[in-house]
């Protein structure tokens, strides 16, 4: 059993849960949804969330990724499907969180 974020209230929930014990969100409802991925601190090594980021992300250049280390909150991925955000999400545990993404702009979803 894994932990991840609810999408309703953003509060810490079983992923095996069919619905959220703080607020009720049905979570499989999240199913149908798009998600964001936002990193919200980093690890005590710093250089290893680099290079989590650098690895998770695809991303090739070290310093791209270090920029995005360095400016948090950081949008890592937008458009996500449910099961992604939160496979993606548990590389990263327990600094981001998953927000739904309704094409707001970048900085709405921070």
């Amino acid at each position: 059993m894994a932990l991840i974020h609810c999408p309703e209230c953003g509060k810490e929930v079983s992923n095996q849960a069919a619905a959220c014990i703080h607020c009720g969100y049905p979570l499989s409802k999240a199913q149908e949804e798009r998600f964001a991925l936002v990193l919200l601190s980093r690890d005590s090594d710093y250089v290893s969330t680099i290079l989590t980021v650098q690895e998770r992300l695809q991303i090739d250049d070290y310093t791209q990724a270090k920029n995005l280390v360095d400016h948090l909150p950081a949008l890592l991925r937008r458009d996500l499907s449910y099961d992604a955000a939160v496979e993606l999400a548990s590389s990263f545990r327990p600094n981001v969180k998953l927000v739904r993404d309704r094409g707001e702009t970048d900085e709405a979803l921070l």
